[in-house]
């Protein structure tokens, strides 16, 4: 059942992600309107060496809402990676890399992926490596996240 309370912490999710605890923490304030407490979350009291703490617990309908949000935002970067206009200097913005750190990825130098920063079109070769990097990325973000339903699952059968 979907809304099975999974009294997972974001520290708990985190690692399901294989993320830090403050990458969850920040997802949530990012779409704290599309998260609705008591089905994706709610809140709970732990006892710890400070005293009691206010934490967020997620559901596991929130754990899924997390995970297809990753998966969304994925999507939007293959449909980037398909936009020929300014390819490699979305690609640079959207994964924090220099056009050095990028050209060393896709096998180009830092000139050429500079000047093909500059121009509409690039060359086939600098496109098929680029796109092949960025399925890449994206090939294992998905298995990231079979990795974590995979542990969810785990921890639903115990």
């Amino acid at each position: 059942m979907l809304s099975q309370i999974q009294n997972n912490t974001s520290i708990q999710v985190a690692s399901f992600y294989k993320v830090t605890k403050n990458a969850i923490l920040s997802h949530f304030s990012r779409n704290a309107d599309e998260l609705i407490e008591n089905i994706h979350y709610f809140y709970d009291y732990e006892q710890t060496k400070g005293g009691r703490q206010r934490v967020i617990k997620w559901t596991l309908e929130g754990v899924y809402k997390l995970l297809f949000d990753k998966i969304k935002r994925l999507k939007e970067r293959i449909k980037m990676a398909e936009e020929k206009e300014n390819i490699i200097k979305k690609t640079c913005k959207e994964l924090g890399l220099t056009y050095k750190q990028l050209g060393e990825l896709i096998g180009f130098g830092e000139e050429a992926i500079s000047k093909a920063a500059r121009t509409e079109n690039i060359s086939t070769q600098m496109q098929k490596s680029l796109d092949l990097y960025l399925e890449n990325i994206d090939l294992k973000e998905k298995l990231k996240v079979l990795d974590t339903l995979s542990d969810i699952i785990k921890q639903l059968s115990k």
